[in-house]
């Protein structure tokens, strides 16, 4: 009976003490897209910047943007990076994967695409961040253009160098009257998506202490 109670003990505790290990989910959406209102030049020199609100701190492992392409295109990578609510941040090159949404139902007759790619466990705490995407690459050298929707994120389109610097809504009347539709991937918690939380270690203590009932009440029966 002493092997059979240790055994239990000792699961118990390992169950409490290991390490948690969370699932990634979509920790902000900006909303659905309607592949109607219009996209933003993602080359050119231009860069296109949208707000998003994290009320916990999270970790950023993925992006997914909507985008507008040619017929026939493909989306190779863009540039992006996270920052405040002046500077952009430090741009890195990521390798997009496209997933064709609507071949050319949208008004201007693009191929829609959700564009996706990793990021390598970016940490942020809670607050207000902006995320800038840039210099998209093309293999025929067009233009690919970022989904605008009518969600919560604020976005407009600058030249670079600061992302307030060129607000093109306020500056030519554009009509980017919301933000472009792009989600996060990843686990903690925001003001937008579905969080996945980490099981707390108590409920895995709960399991092992069960375990140990369980054991016991077996070995008083026998």
């Amino acid at each position: 009976m002493k092997r059979t109670l240790l055994s239990a003990v000792f699961f118990a505790f390992v169950a409490a003490g290991f390490p948690n290990c969370a699932t990634a989910d979509t920790i902000y959406d900006s909303g659905p897209s309607t592949y109607a209102f219009d996209g933003w030049t993602l080359n050119g020199g231009l860069w296109v910047s949208n707000s998003f609100t994290l009320t916990q701190s999270a970790t950023i492992t993925g992006i997914t943007f909507v985008a507008w392409l040619d017929q026939g295109d493909t989306l190779s990578s863009v540039d992006w990076a996270i920052g405040g609510s002046t500077d952009a941040g430090s741009f890195t090159t990521a390798t997009t994967t496209g997933t064709l949404i609507e071949a050319d139902n949208n008004s201007p007759n693009f191929a829609v695409y959700n564009e996706s790619f990793a990021v390598s466990s970016l940490v942020i705490g809670p607050g207000t961040y902006y995320l800038t995407l840039q210099n998209s690459v093309e293999p025929n050298g067009d233009p690919a253009y970022w989904d605008e929707n009518d969600g919560t994120s604020i976005g407009f389109e600058s030249l670079a160098g600061s992302i307030s610097t060129y607000d093109c809504n306020a500056s030519l009347g554009c009509g980017l009257s919301g933000g472009e539709t792009f989600t996060l991937d990843g686990t903690g918690g925001s003001g937008g998506g579905n969080v996945v939380p980490e099981p707390p270690s108590i409920l895995l203590l709960g399991s092992g202490l069960a375990g140990l009932a369980a054991f016991t009440k077996r070995k008083l029966r026998s």
